[in-house]
């Protein structure tokens, strides 16, 4: 790879450790999975939100509330996840 052809200059005799890239590969797999999944909870929300103003009945426009509520309290939890704010 093109970044692995520089070289970090006796960092550990100055005590400044560095992770490889093994060691934080698992992290980044993660949080971009959980990132993906915020945003298509995101999606989801807002794809609720558009379709809420067509709904007549309003037993049915309490479930949609209901389920948008659901949603962003999972949007929330995959946030705190990311180390987020919203």
């Amino acid at each position: 790879m093109e970044d692995e052809k520089y070289v970090l200059h006796d960092w550990k005799g100055r005590k400044i450790y560095v992770k490889s890239k093994k060691e934080s590969l698992a992290q980044m797999v993660t949080e971009t999975i959980i990132n993906l999944r915020r945003f298509l909870v995101t999606q989801k929300i807002d794809e609720l939100a558009k379709n809420i103003s067509s709904i007549e009945d309003d037993a049915e426009k309490l479930d949609v509330l209901n389920e948008t509520v659901d949603y962003t309290s999972l949007k929330k939890l995959l946030s705190d996840k990311l180390y987020r704010v919203l």
